[in-house]
């Protein structure tokens, strides 16, 4: 069984989001959470919105507590879990910007990324996730 993702993974995960959201030209708040949904990195890059802080944050708890991408969710409440957003209200977001990590296929932590457009914050967190997800 995997262990959670440390905290030397996820600097490596929250510098990989910092440096792919420069090439950018994107400023962005980073969260990075271990499979129990305990933050274990957290940066907001020089002039990004302070919005982008509590985001970053809910799309990472997001992805902990569901282990899909946020861009997803929306399609599974319509879908399947009908109701769950009513119930869930203002503790899962649906903008895409949060990703699971994985590691030999088992679930490990997850990736906020929020402060660009719904696109840029997907490949920004996707980029970052891709240093432990296999």
């Amino acid at each position: 069984m995997n262990e959670s993702i440390n905290l030397s993974e996820a600097l490596l995960i929250g510098l990989e989001a910092v440096r792919k959201a420069s090439s950018m030209k994107v400023n962005v708040s980073v969260s990075v959470m271990n499979k129990y949904g305990s933050q274990i990195f957290f940066c907001k890059m020089d002039n990004a919105l302070p919005i982008s802080e509590k985001m970053a944050f809910k799309k990472a708890h997001t992805s902990v507590l569901l282990q899909m991408p946020t861009a997803d969710i929306k399609k599974s409440i319509d879908e399947a879990w009908h109701g769950l957003d009513t119930v869930m209200a203002g503790e899962i977001v649906m903008f895409g910007g949060g990703i699971p990590i994985f590691r030999n296929n088992e679930f490990v932590g997850a990736v906020g990324v929020s402060g660009g457009n719904n696109e840029e914050d997907v490949l920004i967190a996707n980029t970052a996730a891709q240093i432990i997800n296999n």
